[in-house]
């Protein structure tokens, strides 16, 4: 569990850091994959007998994983608040045709929609990726896990 932990929460880490300067809201398919990749390599890593101990254990380290993600969103978060701001903001609804008056009116606006949306997203996806952990570690068991397990008891 620690070794996937370790290796999808650093990616997850990187990778969230990167997507979040463009929208935070992108992530959520990539928590999907990471999750499951999470379980299964967690199987991988550290096989176990039991179907129930498989789950408990990718659902840990996507949960882990999901905790690398939250760090990443965070700084990329505040990244995206010095580099866009209110400024930026202004700009780009201006440039759809929306008027939405000063960036100094915008500001108050922009910080508090960037914290909240960042503090839900992050948290979203921390139980997005426990449950799609759990899913992975489901799928190892019925692919790999089964057959090793069938070969232990066999063995008198």
């Amino acid at each position: 569990m620690k070794k996937s932990a370790l290796i999808i929460g650093g990616f997850a880490f990187v990778l969230s850091l990167v997507v979040t300067l463009i929208s935070p809201f992108l992530l959520l398919c990539m928590t999907l994959f990471l999750g499951i990749v999470a379980g299964y390599i967690t199987g991988i890593f550290e096989p176990t007998s039991r179907k129930k101990e498989a789950i408990q254990q990718a659902a840990k380290a996507g949960l882990f994983a999901g905790i690398g993600m939250l760090v990443g969103q965070v700084f990329g978060a505040i990244m995206n608040g010095f580099l866009v701001g209110p400024e930026g903001a202004v700009m780009v609804f201006n440039s759809f045709g929306m008027s939405v008056g000063s960036p100094s009116q915008m500001a108050s606006f922009y910080w508090t929609i960037l914290t909240v949306s960042t503090a839900c997203i992050s948290l979203f996806n921390i139980v997005l990726m426990a449950g799609f952990g759990a899913l992975g570690g489901l799928l190892w068991w019925l692919f790999s896990g089964k057959e090793s397990h069938a070969t232990t008891e066999i063995v008198e």
